[in-house]
C-alpha cells in the first residue's frame, strides 16, 4: 500500500524541523502528496542522525550529510544535503581539539566524561565538586593542587577536568612535568622552538601540570623553568591545576637543594606561587582505585571501589 503524506506527518509529529517546514510554507496534505517519496527519504535520513556520535557511526548515503527538504522558487519541493549530527559533532570536537595547545595524554581519553566517569567516593571528591560549583561561576579562579599516593586518581581526575573545561572554548595545556622537562632538555640538541611551548604554558587559559616533583630536580629546572611559568600566571590570575605525590610542605624538602639563605628564598618563592594559584586537596588511594588499560587499540577504564 502506498504511503500517504498524512501518515508520514503523523508518524513524525515530534520532528520540529519537518513541522516548521510545513508551517512556514503553508503546505496542505494534498500539496505534499506528490512528494510523498521525498518525504519518506527525508525522514529516513533524518532519523539516522538523532545522536551526536562519532563520524564513523554515520549510516547516511553520503557519510556526514543527511537530506533536508527545500522549497524551490517555482513552488516545488526537493531534497538537498546538509550536515548531519555526526558531522556537526565531528566539527565541534575538532574545534575542541584545536583548543589544546599542548596535550600529554592519548586522544582516546578525550571520550572520558566528567559526568559519566567521575565517581564521588570520599570527602576529597565531594570537596572537588564543591570547588567546581563555586569556581566555574567566575571568569578567573584558583586551580587545584591535588596530592596523594600513586593510584589515588589524581591524573584521571585532571583528564576529566581538562575534557570538561575545554568545552568552554578555552585554551588548554596539559603536561606531565617530568616528561616535559625531558622534552625541553632534548630540544636543546635540536632546532625545536622551546620558547613557544614555554610561552604557551605561561599564557594558556587553563594549565594542567601532572606529576610535579616526579622529575630529577635541578636548580635550572626549578628556577628558570617552573618558577618562570608559575610566576607569569599569578598576575593576572590564570587558572592552574597541579598534582603531585608531595604535599606543598613536602615540596619544600624536595626542591631544597642546598643549605643556604639564597636557596631557602628561591624555594619559598616557588611555593608561594603554587599556594597563590591553587587550592590543596589530598586524595587517599583507599577511597578509589582507577585502572586504565588498553586492549585491541581501545582504551578501557575500570573504576573499582573498595569492599572494605
Amino acid at each position: 500500500m502506498k504511503l500517504k503524506a498524512t501518515t508520514i506527518l503523523k508518524e513524525n509529529a515530534s520532528n520540529a524541523e519537518l513541522n516548521d517546514f510545513v508551517a512556514n510554507h503553508k503546505l496542505t496534505n494534498s500539496a505534499l502528496e506528490p512528494y510523498v517519496h521525498l518525504l519518506g527519504k527525508y525522514v529516513n535520513s533524518y532519523n539516522l542522525c538523532k545522536k551526536r556520535e562519532t563520524l564513523n557511526k554515520c549510516l547516511q548515503d553520503v557519510k556526514g550529510y543527511r537530506y533536508k527538504l527545500v522549497f524551490l522558487p517555482n513552488g516545488k519541493i526537493n531534497l538537498a544535503l546538509t550536515d548531519c549530527l555526526h558531522s556537526i559533532n565531528h566539527s565541534d570536537q575538532k574545534q575542541v581539539y584545536n583548543n589544546f595547545w599542548i596535550k600529554y595524554y592519548d586522544d582516546k581519553l578525550l571520550s572520558l566524561s566528567w559526568s559519566k566517569n567521575f565517581n564521588v567516593v570520599g570527602s576529597a571528591r565531594i570537596q572537588i565538586l564543591q570547588y567546581l560549583n563555586q569556581s566555574l561561576k567566575h571568569k578567573s579562579y584558583q586551580g587545584l593542587y591535588l596530592h596523594g599516593d600513586t593510584g589515588s586518581g589524581k591524573t584521571f581526575i585532571f583528564i576529566l577536568l581538562a575534557n570538561k573545561l575545554i568545552q568552554k572554548n578555552q585554551t588548554v595545556c596539559f603536561i606531565v612535568w617530568p616528561e616535559f622537562v625531558m622534552d625541553i632538555k632534548k630540544s636543546f640538541k635540536s632546532e625545536t622552538n622551546t620558547n613557544q611551548q614555554i610561552e604557551q604554558l605561561k599564557t594558556c587559559d587553563l594549565l594542567f601540570i601532572d606529576d610535579l616533583g616526579g622529575e630529577t630536580v635541578s636548580a635550572w629546572e626549578r628556577d628558570e623553568l617552573l618558577f618562570s611559568i608559575l610566576n607569569a600566571r599569578v598576575l593576572p590570575l590564570k587558572t592552574t591545576f597541579i598534582n603531585s605525590n608531595y604535599s606543598i610542605n613536602d615540596l619544600y624538602e624536595h626542591y631544597h637543594l642546598r643549605s643556604n639563605k639564597s636557596e631557602e628564598i628561591k624555594v619559598k618563592r616557588l611555593l608561594e606561587r603554587i599556594q597563590t594559584l591553587t587550592l590543596p586537596i589530598e586524595l587517599n588511594r583507599e577511597n578509589l582505585d582507577i585502572i586504565i588499560t588498553k586492549e585491541d587499540n581501545t582504551t578501557q577504564v575500570e573504576i573499582v571501589s573498595p569492599t572494605t
